[in-house]
C-alpha cells in the first residue's frame, strides 16, 4: 500500500504536519497532528512524534509508531472542541444566565424611572423658579452612573441660577 492511502486509513481529523530532514546517510522526521478547529489552547502543548535513523528504518517503523497516538490525539483533539462548544451552549441556555439576565434589565428599567422621576421633579421646580430646591432634589450621580454628565451639567445649570444676582439685589453686596 502506498504513503498517502495509509494516511487516509488513519482517518485523522486535523493537518498532519511531517518534517523531514536529512543528516548524512540519516533522516530526522517530526510528524505533528493539529485540528485549526479546535479552539482549546492546549493542543499547543501536544509535542510531535521524532524519528531518527536510516530511512529503511523509518519506513519501516513510521505507520505503526503514529497509528495509535494520533488516532487518540485526533479524537482528543475533536473532544476538547465539541467540549468547549457543549460548554458555550450551556452557558448561553442557562437558566441562571437568564435570570441574572431578567433581573439585571428589571434594575435597569426601574433606576430609569427613578431617574426620570426625580429629574420632572426638578424640572417643575425649576420652572417654578426654585432653583435651590430643584438643585436639592437632583440624584445623586454616583447612584446613576449613566446619567452622571447629565446631572452634573443640570447642578451646575441650577447653581449658576440660583447665584445670579436678581434684579432687587446690589451686584456688590
Amino acid at each position: 500500500m502506498e504513503f498517502f492511502q495509509k494516511v487516509h486509513q488513519l482517518g485523522l481529523q486535523g493537518d498532519l504536519k511531517i518534517v523531514c530532514q536529512t543528516v548524512g546517510e540519516k533522516l530526522i522526521v517530526s510528524v505533528l497532528l493539529t485540528n485549526e478547529q479546535c479552539g482549546d489552547k492546549a493542543q499547543q502543548l501536544i509535542k510531535p512524534l521524532l524519528f531518527n535513523g536510516l530511512p529503511e528504518a523509518i519506513d519501516e517503523a513510521f505507520f505503526r509508531k503514529i497509528t495509535e497516538p494520533y488516532q487518540q490525539t485526533s479524537q482528543l483533539l475533536v473532544s476538547m472542541e465539541d467540549h468547549l462548544k457543549s460548554v458555550a451552549l450551556a452557558s448561553e441556555q442557562s437558566a441562571m444566565a437568564k435570570a441574572a439576565e431578567t433581573k439585571q434589565r428589571k434594575e435597569a428599567e426601574e433606576q430609569k424611572k427613578t431617574y426620570d422621576g426625580l429629574m420632572v421633579k426638578v424640572t417643575e421646580l425649576e420652572e417654578a423658579g426654585k432653583y435651590r430646591e430643584a438643585c436639592a432634589k437632583l440624584p445623586d450621580p454616583t447612584l446613576f452612573p449613566n446619567q452622571q454628565e447629565a446631572i452634573t451639567k443640570k447642578r451646575e445649570e441650577l447653581v449658576q441660577k440660583f447665584s445670579a444676582p436678581t434684579l432687587f439685589e446690589s451686584i456688590n453686596a
